[in-house]
């Protein structure tokens, strides 16, 4: 029995290294289009990069008629930070004006009502044998004022002939009235059946503050992608591992 524990304790111990983070890449969001990056057993293709900014800020500093992030600077490619890890993870986030992804109604602007929408679209491949088997996206520090709003990622993970399956995996957080900061947010891992080596990935982004009967600002620092891409060969191991621990369990209570 100590010896099977052994075992399954020394096969979880070797699967952190499949989740073990080590940094890539560090670079906007424009440098990158046109360009594939391939870290650990993972690529990312920028080739066909698309970047909307939907509708970006507003708030009391914003002198671009509806189109700027809230403190004066109109959001584009070259203001979006990327980190890519290992492990595989996308960490997105802001340069450029408060460096936050901002939703901002605090003060008056005759130009709109404050959210902000933004959509990444790129794509993920994983090296042979290895395949995409969950997905979670998740935000950093969402701020909220005392007005509140809310703030949220959708991710659509598609792929399959005609892109016959297309799994979401969001987090949406409300927060009315505030103030209030959220560390992390998160939509947990989403099981990707049937696993695939490759997905088309669009991230929708929207922070919506209170505009009625307040005046809402709402933040989040960054938000990222992380896939999960288990080594088939350790998964085995483990399942076999387990079953084992479960019969020499069985066997002993049938004793």
């Amino acid at each position: 029995m100590l010896k099977k524990l052994v075992l399954v304790g020394a096969l979880l111990a070797g699967t952190q290294t499949v989740f073990a983070s080590s940094l890539c890449v560090t670079a906007s969001l424009q440098s990158l289009s046109g360009t594939t990056v391939t870290c650990g057993t993972a690529t990312f293709d920028f080739t066909n990069l698309t970047f909307i900014n939907g509708n970006s800020g507003f708030g009391p500093e914003d002198g671009t008629f509806g189109s700027g992030d809230g403190n004066g600077g109109f959001i584009t490619a070259a203001d979006i930070l990327v980190k890519i890890y290992d492990n595989p993870t996308i960490n997105f986030s802001v340069t450029s004006g408060s460096n936050k992804w901002v939703g901002d109604a605090s003060g008056s602007d005759p130009n709109g009502v404050g959210y902000s929408t933004y959509t990444i679209i790129y794509d993920i491949s994983i090296q042979n044998p290895y395949a995409l088997t969950q997905v979670a996206t998740t935000g950093y520090n969402l701020g909220f004022n005392v007005s509140g709003g809310e703030v949220g990622v959708n991710k659509d993970v598609i792929y399959g002939p005609d892109g016959a399956y297309d799994y979401g995996a969001t987090f949406d957080e409300t927060v009315q009235p505030g103030p209030a900061v959220i560390p992390v947010a998160t939509s947990g891992l989403i099981a990707l059946l049937p696993q695939t080596p490759a997905a088309h990935i669009i991230d929708f982004v929207q922070l919506t503050p209170v505009t009625s009967g307040g005046n809402g600002y709402v933040s989040m620092d960054s938000f990222e992608n992380s896939f999960t891409t288990p080594e088939p060969g350790t998964v085995l191991l483990i399942g076999s591992a387990l079953i084992g621990l479960g019969l020499i369990r069985r066997k002993k209570q049938q004793q």
